[in-house]
Formats: C-alpha cells, structure tokens, sequence
C-alpha cells in the first residue's frame, strides 16, 4: 500500500497524443459521435454533441443508451465515453505550464477509456477524475474505467502502471491489473475481472453517427448468422480497410466477394470487449436492415445481428484442457412474431469447451433470453477446428475464438421453435467470466 491521498475522491490520468494547432483554443474536440450524446455548457444551455463540436471547461457530456463519444483534448490526449455515463470537464487548462495545467474531470457514472497526454506529461498530479469511490493516479499511458450496477468502480491499468488511491491508502497495478473499489474508506480489492465498457445494447433503433475512424484495428473476422467469413470491414466514414474499434461496422467484404451491407438506418447498436488492438478483441452488433450481395444478386437484410473477433492463431489455441465460457455482453435478442419484431433481454449465456490435440469439442453450450416476462432458453452441442466452433439443432451457434489460448469467443445464436418463433442475437464470452456482466 501507498501513502493515502486526499479524501477528494479523483482518479489521476496522463494521456499522450497530437491536436492540430488550429483546436487548442478549445479545451477538446469531439472526434466522434454515436447515438444520443448531449453537451451542457456551463452557463446552463444544452445541445447535441456532433462530430467536430468544440469542448469546453465546465461542459458535461451525456451519452444515452447505446451512445458513446470520442473526445480529442487540446494537449493530444483522448477520451472514449461510453453509453450511458456523464462526464463532467470541471476544470481544463493547457498553458504548458506545469504550475497552471489543469484536467479535471468528474464522472458520475458510466465509463470511460483514456491515453495520456501533455497536461498529465507535465505534472501527473495536474490531471485528475473524480468518482464516488477512488481516486487513481495513472502513471502509464492507457486506463479504463466503470461504473457497476452496485455503484462500485472498476479500474483497470491497460497499459505500463496506475495507482488507485481511496482515504485508507493506494495499491499500484501494473499493465493488465485490476481493482474493484466499493467505498472511498474501504481499500480497492484486486479482481480478474476487466471493468467493462463491454455492456448490453439497448433494444434495436437507428443512431446518428457523426465522424470519422480513430483506431484501425486489421485481422477481424465477421459471423453474420452463419460461418464465420474472413475479408475486410469499414467502418461509418466508408474506408474499406478494416473495422474500427467501438464504431459499428457498416459493410463487411468476404473473402469470397460477398458483401454485407447496412442500410442507410440500419447500424443500429454496437459494442466490444476489449482494447482494439488486443489479441482477444471481440465486438457484437445489430443491423435494422441492410444487404448481402453475392455476385448479381442482392438480397435484403432485416434483424441482423453480427458478431466480430480477432481469430485465435493455431498454434496458440489450446492442446489439452476443458474450460467454462461466460457471458460478457450480447445485442438485445430479437424475435419475429407474427409479423411483430419483439425485443428482449439476454439474460445469460455459458459454454463449456474441451481441447484435445486440435480438435475442439464444444461439450455444452446454453443461452437463456427473456421476453415481456417470460424466458426462452436454448441449448446444445458441437465441434469446432482451428478458432471456428458451431453447433446445430435447436441452437444454432456460430463463433470465432478470440485471443492467446482461446481465451474469449464471439458468435451468433439462434434458438429456433420457440412459442415467439426463432429467438436471434449476437454475444461475445470469456473463460471463467461468471460475474462480469448483468443485463
């Protein structure tokens, strides 16, 4: 343990990245937009945040449902905020002074991911963020941050090392480290678990997206209810390169010239589990409609849930071994009945998988929805090669694994024959995660 800071409860951040000169007159410059995020000045007024729009000392910035935003501050550092969460700028300064610096923010809920830059650079004691539970001083590059459904904060060191401080002391972590912290006299309790921006979407409705690509993260595969294709994806700004982390994907190209596409309402919901450029990043999502072209022929999409990940590489997917699979976070699972789209939750999701000299055996596999009250579950079993498992029957699950050991999967389920008809939905798990996601 460390020497206890202040009772003021902050977490302490340092980012590192370039603004052009022509933003520094503002505090922030809001790089991307996804969904419903406002912006509330300091002298009360209140407006949509949109791609380009300037951010100033004192501004809160609120994200809906299902909403996030990108914001690239003037000292070059950057903000990812994520739905529903509220993020006060209390306090921003940058004067190149390490004296007069100041970035201090208060987030209230929600989440958020930041990379250091100049402010904290300069002094580190200058860049704080004040929660109801710790204060964290980072003292790397790369952090994120949320809010649980008890009100406890999760802190995780992404990269090089933090301090998470509280009134009874601090605990350092190192890259990959995690704390939870329940109360500001309480000391933070180390965890597995990640915190999470990994959380349930919101039922399916169209979204205003507004800017362009941050993070370009190459390698990923797509499952669009099917097997899972290799090829490229782009992102909202149309840039056939690759998907791009926490942005929904907008067209996937297979490698055998079939090309998915979102319609103009369609990219609905999106989100992901993991740093983009991580080997176990997975994502999942939700078109309203769109269309897959295969040659001359076009078909219309509608209700189509996708799920993304970076595929385990042979020669790291486990050779021995059975392992248990939980939820970490899923689209809102659809269902056609009688001509009625019904939304509902998915509550639960686990799999249990056993290794054996490259071949995969996927021994059980159960997914549990609720709709208007009542559940649905479905089950099954099957088999898998390389990173590519499925399962057939009354559950119909695609996945990919994802990350060094096959340590998280994403896919695509569809639990037919229920009294709603088929039950849909897209979902990313993780070994051993049994705690870390509540609908």
């Amino acid at each position: 343990m460390f020497t206890p800071r202040p009772s003021l409860l902050s977490i302490s951040l340092l980012l590192a990245l370039a603004l052009p000169a022509s933003a520094l007159a503002n505090a922030g410059i809001a790089n991307f937009v996804f969904g419903d995020v406002a912006v509330r000045s300091a002298n009360g007024g209140t407006s949509p945040l949109q791609k380009g729009s300037s951010v100033q000392s004192g501004d809160d910035i609120v994200t809906g449902a299902g909403a996030q935003a990108q914001i690239r501050f003037s000292d070059g550092g950057m903000v990812a905020i994520q739905p529903n969460s509220q993020f006060k700028l209390a306090s921003y300064a940058d004067k190149n002074d390490a004296k007069t610096d100041s970035f201090l923010v208060e987030l209230a809920k929600g989440g958020m991911r930041a990379i250091t830059g100049l402010i904290g650079k300069r002094n580190r004691d200058n860049y704080k963020v004040i929660t109801s539970t710790a204060t964290i001083g980072i003292r790397g590059s790369s952090f994120l941050i949320s809010y649980n459904a008890d009100g406890s904060v999760t802190v995780n060191a992404e990269q090089d090392a933090i301090v998470v401080c509280t009134n009874t002391g601090c605990t350092g972590l190192t890259a990959g480290e995690t704390v939870v912290v329940k109360d500001k006299n309480e000391d933070p309790a180390r965890t597995t678990e990640r915190a999470s921006t990994a959380t349930a979407v919101p039922a399916p409705q169209s979204q205003a997206v507004s800017g362009d690509k941050i993070f370009i993260a190459n390698g990923l595969q797509a499952i669009f209810e099917g097997n899972p294709l290799s090829g490229s994806a782009s992102n909202t700004n149309g840039a056939a390169v690759a998907i791009v982390a926490d942005l929904p994907m907008v067209s996937y190209t297979g490698s055998d010239g079939t090309l998915y596409k979102a319609g103009t309402t369609g990219v609905s919901s999106f989100n992901t589990s993991g740093d983009p450029f991580a080997a176990d990043y997975v994502g999942w999502g939700y078109w309203a409609v769109g269309s897959k072209t295969a040659g001359a022929n076009t078909t219309n999409l509608s209700d189509t849930h996708y799920a993304l990940a970076r595929p385990t590489p042979t020669l790291s997917m486990p050779n021995t071994g059975t392992f248990d699979y939980n939820l970490i976070g899923g689209t809102a699972p659809t269902a056609l009945s009688n001509g009625v789209l019904q939304v509902g939750t998915l509550s639960s999701a686990s799999m249990t998988v056993n290794f054996s000299g490259g071949y995969t055996s996927i021994n059980s596999i159960t997914i549990n929805t609720v709709f208007n009250g009542t559940s649905y579950s479905g089950s099954g079993y099957g088999s898998g090669s390389d990173a590519s498992f499925s399962t057939s029957g009354s559950l119909i699950v695609n996945g990919i694994f994802s990350g060094a050991g096959a340590a998280k999967a994403a896919l695509t389920y569809k639990i037919t024959g229920t009294a709603i008809g088929d039950i849909k939905g897209a979902a990313g798990l993780a070994k051993g995660a049994e705690s870390a996601y509540s609908p």
